[in-house]
């Protein structure tokens, strides 16, 4: 204390300086616990962190005192004792391993010392930029606890190097746990502490950043080694970063080819094993196998034998929580793009066909599903090499096949939906959707592959209908919409497929309809086709046009169709039910109905036959020629020429049923005055010479019939009642002669005796 200020004297400044050397080598200078030489003393002074460390440990850390308050400071200063700095800190920090750290981490300040010890190290840093690469290296950060099990009273001290402030938002926690050091979170630091991480670029922590730490982790080597889910965790959430990365359409270091031929992954055996020659596990987000146990409980509750499957090696199941709706496909794609093979079903075992039969379809016809494949390019590539046009025809027919819920409660197949944005405005709620499917060219390539209707074409348009008539939807508007769109395309219907709508009837094939009904009453009650008219007729020429093309204008028109009408027509007058004929008709005519207008129908389809087969010059020999050949199989198989009861009251008629080796057109002219010249069809059908033609030339009818023929028809006698006929002989079979002259009232017995070559030719 006596020392004073530096003297300015020559002679006293040279004493002053003698007396400062002797003091040096002298324990002088106060400190917190005694004295000591200044060379071994300290002052405090005014850094942030130097308030927390006391004297005791300052001597363990740096051999140094603290130098007391008490002492002047310029004899201090002259005697060479310096302020605790820089290089004092880092030593106690790093004394003992970070002793000091870990000890005050126990206490209730240790916030505050920690925000402390920041501030001094930022202040130095900004002091002099140099001391960051000793900063970085300074292991004073404590990490966040990555269990509830570590204990809060020894925390894990890190360097800056590659430390973190946070997770990353848009990554999941998890995966980012195993690869990253994370600052504490139980400490509130002061603002002035928080510049040290920004001086030191210590931040959260940044996608960037996380896959290069990801891709790191995985290329760790690691070939057949053995691993547990635990020891494989760290490796699977690097994974799941560089899978996110592909599915995302980032590039990463190096091409995805080659980190597939680089990296090995663990598989269900406990070993890591190549990429390549490991199976995917799942097929299109299903796992292709029931979960452990369940098949051997089955078994055993059956008592039957477990058959153990063939081992395959698979891809083990990646230790991580599920995320997200679709994870198991979002893991096949990614490592199947990477060189895995994909799983096949159809090959595999029986459990993990019927776990994906069952599954598959509700997913294929999720329009969120494909909203996700078509995120990345890389899943539209996976699913066509699945499902894509180049695959096994019977994959295709087997996914076809697959059930899909609806609804109602119901149950489609894969192959019945349509897409929802094509077709709704067209079938409205008939049909079933897939709903929310991506317009995306890809896809619809796909879902077509599936059987699923995505464009308005011919094929699709044929399965409305299909799927329509199946479900007995009898909505006539929407039919006429799909068969005007059919005929925009040139579309016309096959012939051997019910095509055409009948509301409240039924669909129908083009030959069993009309577009007019028959003009006679009769024949229209007993038609078996169905016209059209009355039930398209209103919605004008875009409907119209197409089934007038695609069905017979009126039933006229079809040999077929005029037989059979009249065939029933006669059958309901011989008595049969009406129940029995399978008549469009909800009230057919009753046999007295009938009756009356038998004649009436027969002529109609008589004239409608012998016209149709008049349009050939010359009559052809071949059995095809359809009007010719149906006339002749339909009359020669039954009784279906009518002839009136000349005889009879005209409120009460009766009629003759004729076969064609019974009938005659004319007679000769010596039997003009006998009762057979009352059966010539000549009378009844008219001078026609088209009916005639179709008569005799046709149907091979006897043209003229003469005395031979009569004398053999009478000798043959009466041959019995038709037991068909009705009960009041109104309607008969065949034709019996007597002698009776001509306005004698005729008999009525059958006959079924051969036709005399005389006359008649034979």
């Amino acid at each position: 204390k006596y020392l004073g200020s530096e003297p300015v004297e020559p002679f006293w400044l040279l004493a002053w300086r003698n007396i400062l050397a002797g003091l040096r080598e002298m324990a002088c200078v106060e400190t917190e616990s005694g004295q000591a030489a200044p060379d071994a003393c300290i002052v405090r002074g005014e850094d942030a962190a130097v308030k927390w460390i006391s004297e005791s440990f300052l001597y363990d850390a740096c051999g140094l005192y603290f130098a007391s308050a008490s002492n002047p400071q310029d004899a201090l200063r002259h005697l060479g004792v310096r302020t605790f700095g820089f290089a004092d800190l880092i030593k106690c920090l790093r004394h003992n391993n970070g002793q000091l750290m870990k000890t005050m981490w126990g206490q209730p300040t240790r916030s505050s010392f920690f925000s402390d010890v920041y501030c001094s190290l930022a202040d130095a840093l900004q002091a002099d930029t140099a001391r960051l690469d000793e900063l970085l290296e300074l292991e004073v950060f404590p990490l966040a606890h990555r269990s509830v099990q570590s204990c809060p009273h020894a925390p894990t001290l890190s360097n800056a190097m590659g430390l973190c402030t946070g997770f990353c938002d848009s990554i999941p926690q998890a995966w980012q746990e195993p690869l990253i050091s994370r600052f504490t979170q139980d400490l509130v630091l002061s603002r002035r502490a928080q510049v040290l991480f920004s001086l030191i670029g210590v931040k959260t922590v940044d996608e960037a950043m996380l896959e290069e730490l990801a891709l790191r982790e995985v290329l760790k080597p690691r070939s057949f080694t053995s691993c547990s889910p635990r020891s494989a965790q760290p490796f699977w959430c690097g994974l799941a970063i560089l899978r996110r990365c592909f599915l995302l359409g980032r590039d990463i270091a190096q091409s995805w080819e080659e980190l597939g031929q680089a990296i090995v992954v663990p598989s269900e055996t406990g070993q890591f094993r190549p990429l390549s020659t490991l199976q995917l596990r799942s097929f299109v987000d299903i796992d292709t196998e029931l979960p452990r146990g369940i098949a051997e409980n089955i078994c055993a509750f059956a008592g039957i034998m477990v058959r153990s499957p063939v081992a395959r090696e698979r891809v083990a199941r990646p230790a991580l929580p599920a995320e997200g709706p679709f994870w198991r496909f979002d893991w096949e794609v990614f490592l199947w793009n990477l060189g895995c093979q994909p799983a096949n079903p159809l090959a595999g075992s029986a459990e993990g066909l019927v776990e994906v039969t069952l599954k598959l379809g509700s997913i294929l016809s999720s329009g969120s599903f494909w909203q996700c494949a078509a995120q990345n390019c890389g899943a539209l590539r996976y699913l066509k090499s699945l499902l894509g046009p180049g695959v096994d025809p019977r994959r295709h027919r087997w996914l076809r096949r697959l059930h899909v819920p609806t609804l109602g409660g119901g149950l489609v197949t894969l192959g019945d939906l349509f897409l929802q944005e094509v077709f709704q405005t067209l079938v409205g709620s008939h049909v079933c959707y897939v709903v929310g499917a991506p317009w995306l060219q890809d896809v619809h390539v796909l879902l077509r592959c599936l059987g699923i209707a995505v464009e308005v074409n011919r094929a699709s348009l044929q399965k409305c209908i299909r799927y329509l008539r199946d479900r007995r939807v009898f909505d006539i508007g929407v039919a006429a919409d799909i068969y005007i769109k059919l005929d925009e395309l040139g579309f016309v219907p096959p012939n051997d497929e019910e095509f055409i709508l009948v509301p409240e009837v039924g669909y129908f094939k083009a030959p069993d309809c009309s577009w007019r009904p028959f003009s006679n009453p009769l024949l229209q009650r007993c038609c078996r086709t169905h016209s059209l008219i009355q039930h398209y007729g209103r919605f004008g020429p875009s409907v119209c046009a197409p089934l007038e093309r695609w069905v017979h204008l009126e039933p006229e028109a079809d040999a077929e169709v005029l037989c059979d009408s009249l065939l029933q027509a006669i059958k309901l007058a011989r008595g049969t039910p009406a129940s029995a004929l399978r008549l469009n008709e909800s009230k057919p005519p009753t046999s007295d109905e009938a009756i009356r207008g038998l004649f009436g129908a027969a002529k109609h389809v008589i004239e409608a036959l012998a016209n149709m087969c008049s349009c050939e010059e010359v009559l052809p020999e071949e059995p095809g020629y359809v009007p010719y050949t149906v006339a002749m199989r339909f009359f020669t198989q039954n009784a279906m020429i009518v002839v009136p009861d000349p005889g009879c009251n005209p409120l009460n008629p009766r009629v003759r049923l004729l076969r064609v080796h019974k009938a005659y057109w004319t007679v000769s002219p010596d039997l003009e005055d006998h009762t057979c010249s009352a059966w010539a069809l000549e009378r009844h059908y008219g001078n026609n010479v088209a009916v005639q033609a179709f008569f005799t030339c046709k149907l091979n009818v006897c043209y003229c019939f003469g005395p031979r023929d009569l004398r053999q028809r009478m000798s043959q006698g009466p041959q019995g009642q038709d037991g068909l006929g009705d009960v009041k002989y109104r309607v008969q079979e065949g034709l019996e002669f007597s002698s009776n002259p001509t306005g004698s009232s005729p008999g009525f017995a059958l006959g079924n005796g051969g036709v005399s070559s005389s006359g008649c030719g034979g």
